[in-house]
């Protein structure tokens, strides 16, 4: 009787036993699946997100508003991979990295160009990737957003237009004798030709004749120049424009050799060789640029995000190219600049 009541005893307790390692299987597989939403806000770490960065050509502006997107990124995601790649100027390169980039699911294009720009929108089209631009005069003019304040796509981002007019006017007070400049652009790059259309616009109303030199490669700009220098133009104005920025150290070159004043709508190429510029700092804009893209990646729809612009313009002078082609200023006009480069103490 006893051993009887024994064994029942035991068996019970062995079923205890059992059952109870069951249950605690059964809560440790369910406090592993359930333990991401009840974990600190420290332990959970968001989605990675990646970035295609397409840069139509390298050059010194490029450059440094692609680091200004880069830092903009790497500052407000610390889990962000972007994928950085130059077309080299070329159409169908920026179709093709377009397509690798939606080809890798990225979560966002960002394209420094115009023509880059129109690839890339028109790569992404069909999956709505969205794509920000910065570094771009007219993006209205080159059909990628359908307004400035409601793009109503899948584009938005950042231009880097200034106005003509307070350029050709601190062009005139540096040169007060100003009466001709000398434009090369491209006709392929949209930008340019809307740059064109507006800068002869403005000169016309300050009695300034714009004489253009079409180039459609960079191997060309040398020529150019020369043939604007052969015109005896009072200065040469490079706006914007991606063939010429390209080659800029060859215009800079035959410039400082014919004593010709070189002016940029771009402050970055200042140290780089030209006279002086009126316009925003790239680095700026790339940060701005990052901005729009950090709206995007929190889940903000590119057609809800208005097209900026620069938030101000500074007036650059290069006093050693200044003194190399026999230029001098007054003190008085000097302090009315914001920034003054190589400027001997």
């Amino acid at each position: 009787m006893f051993y009887k009541f024994s064994k029942r005893l035991i068996n019970r307790n062995l079923d205890i036993k059992l059952v109870t390692s069951k249950l605690s299987v059964a809560l440790s597989l369910l406090w592993s699946l359930c333990s991401p939403i009840f974990a600190s806000p420290k332990e959970i770490e968001a989605p990675p997100f990646t970035v295609g960065l397409l840069q139509i050509v390298a050059h010194p502006a490029l450059d440094k508003t692609q680091k200004g997107i880069i830092d903009g990124l790497q500052k407000a995601h610390s889990n962000v991979r972007i994928i950085v790649k130059i077309a080299q100027g070329n159409i169908l390169n920026a179709t093709m990295i377009s397509q690798k980039f939606i080809g890798e699911n990225v979560d966002a294009i960002a394209v420094l160009g115009t023509s880059g720009a129109q690839a890339a929108a028109k790569a992404a089209y069909a999956t709505k990737t969205p794509v920000v631009f910065a570094s771009i005069t007219d993006p209205l003019g080159a059909k990628l957003v359908q307004s400035l304040d409601q793009p109503g796509g899948h584009v938005t981002g950042v231009s880097n237009y200034t106005a003509q007019t307070p350029q050709l006017l601190y062009f005139k007070e540096l040169i007060p004798n100003l009466e001709t400049i000398g434009f090369i652009y491209n006709p392929g790059e949209a930008n340019s030709v809307t740059l064109l259309e507006k800068t002869i616009e403005a000169a016309r109303e300050l009695n300034i004749s714009i004489i253009p030199v079409a180039v459609t490669k960079t191997t060309e700009v040398s020529m150019a120049t020369q043939r604007l220098i052969s015109r005896k133009v009072d200065a040469i104005f490079i706006n914007n424009d991606n063939t010429a920025l390209a080659a800029f150290d060859v215009i800079a070159q035959l410039c400082q050799s014919a004593k010709l004043p070189l002016f940029v709508s771009d402050t970055d190429m200042v140290k780089q060789g030209a006279l002086g510029a009126l316009g925003p700092d790239q680095y700026a804009l790339g940060l701005q640029c990052a901005a729009i893209l950090s709206e995007i990646l929190a889940g903000k729809n590119p057609k809800d995000i208005p097209v900026q612009f620069p938030a101000k313009t500074e007036r650059y002078l290069n006093m050693e190219v200044a003194g190399k082609i026999a230029l001098t200023f007054p003190k008085e006009k000097l302090k009315k600049i914001d920034k003054i480069l190589f400027e001997k103490s």
